[in-house]
């Protein structure tokens, strides 16, 4: 750090007028919704920290992973509008608060010399409000795009079904009778929310937990809590009365909850809940964007290996109704059975051989996770062949044209008649068939 952007914070009163070091708690503790001149906070040649409270005797800080040794001296530093500042601290106790992707300690700071720093403290600084109407709309339309692109909409287009339920949640905290009493700070706080998702999005910039640990951080910025993390709804927290936990519902991901811890004798304003709940949604849409993300990716790496001449995406199902997914080639019925491997190109050992005589059908199909209509469907497929409609004895009824229906032998293919459907073709195994029509 170059000197000349370093700092002592030894901004101290006369020492007759300061509470004495030792006695932190007679010192007024500050939030991070309380200092906006606050840029971060990190151990000097060591790790970004997250700041509970600051005072004028000492700090709470939460590390990652590092385990802060009591009785040791630490020099922390503090980033702000007007520079970099090193505090020389000692370590007077530290705890574990959680696990979460690492162990998480909370260590208690006392500063070698009391110190004010009010005066940076200029509300002035603060960002003009927003309009949180203008920043939804700009939030929908990024999402709109995201569904739209080759990427993401090979992968899944429920996307923007779930993107619309979750908005459509925070919007109606919006307009509830609590969101309209919650005044500018709720407009200008949820106005944040939704410019750092967007700006992710239009970024390409989409990795949840890095933008779930930013929303929590710009929370913090607005609500007086010591701590707000994400947790794992399965792992042990350590709460306290003065803390509560906000489920994040998602369809798709593991559970976890949002642990929000207070300052004891804080008194929380109405749009700090309001906010707190619209942010616990948010979170949800992020985790939702992540694993679409990832399943497109996935899907562009099959692609790559399934377009291999000979490999094909199959789903057999059994007549019981239970089926396997996987990949095949080289798919020859006049052997009675179906090969199937988890992988393109896996090992021998890792085949699974399925006899026909079991089997309802074999589906070749667009993507394994069976899709929406529409996903991945070929267009301008020619419909060669004899139109057939098939009852299996299940009563399913399948419909499409066929080159080789034969009531003898293991089955027959047929080509489904609606071009958007996930099947590609369907080998309908005779044994399983009620009875054919031929409209």
């Amino acid at each position: 750090m170059p000197a000349s952007h370093r700092k002592h914070l030894f901004l101290a009163s006369p020492v007759a007028q300061q509470p004495a070091v030792s006695n932190r708690r007679a010192h007024d503790r500050f939030t991070m919704s309380d200092l906006a001149w606050l840029h971060g906070v990190r151990l000097k040649y060591g790790p970004a920290v997250s700041l509970v409270d600051l005072s004028a005797g000492g700090a709470q800080i939460e590390t990652e992973g590092h385990r802060l040794a009591p009785g040791t001296t630490v020099a922390i530093e503090i980033a702000t509008r007007s520079g970099d500042f090193v505090v020389p601290s000692r370590i007077v106790r530290c705890h574990v608060t959680g696990i979460s992707r690492h162990t998480l300690y909370r260590g208690a700071l006392a500063f070698k010399r009391p110190f004010t720093f009010s005066e940076m403290n200029d509300t002035s600084l603060r960002e003009a409000d927003r309009n949180p109407v203008h920043e939804y709309a700009r939030l929908v339309m990024a999402l709109r795009r995201l569904s739209g692109s080759s990427g993401f909409a090979s992968a899944e287009t429920g996307l923007i079904g779930m993107g619309d339920a979750t908005l459509a949640a925070v919007l109606t905290l919006m307009e509830s009778p609590a969101g309209r009493r919650a005044g500018p700070s709720f407009s200008r706080e949820l106005s944040r929310l939704f410019t750092v998702i967007t700006g992710a999005i239009e970024a390409g910039d989409c990795d949840d937990s890095q933008l779930s640990d930013e929303l929590a951080e710009q929370l913090r910025r607005a609500v007086p809590a010591r701590s707000i993390r994400l947790v794992d709804r399965t792992l042990p927290v350590l709460q306290t009365q003065d803390a509560i936990c906000i489920d994040i519902a998602t369809e798709h991901q593991p559970a976890s909850k949002l642990l929000v811890e207070f300052p004891r004798s804080c008194r929380l304003e109405e749009w700090h809940f309001q906010l707190l709940k619209a942010a616990a949604l948010l979170i949800a849409l992020v985790k939702e964007v992540q694993r679409v993300r990832d399943l497109a990716e996935q899907r562009a790496r099959e692609d790559a290996l399934v377009n291999r001449p000979g490999w094909h995406r199959i789903v057999a199902r059994y007549r019981d109704g239970r089926m396997i997914k996987g990949f095949g080639r080289d798919f020859f019925p006049a052997k009675g059975q179906v090969h199937i491997w988890p992988v393109v190109d896996g090992p021998p050992t890792a085949r699974i051989t399925i006899h026909l005589a079991h089997l309802k059908a074999v589906f070749f199909v667009h993507n394994l996770e069976g899709g929406e209509p529409g996903v991945g469907a070929a267009t301008g497929v020619n419909q060669l062949g004899r139109t057939i409609e098939v009852t299996f004895l299940d009563g399913e009824v399948l419909a499409g044209t066929t080159l080789n229906y034969s009531a003898e032998g293991p089955g027959f293919f047929l080509i489904p008649s609606k071009p958007e459907t996930n099947n590609q073709r369907v080998f309908a195994v005779n044994s399983a068939v009620s009875h054919v029509r031929f409209p």
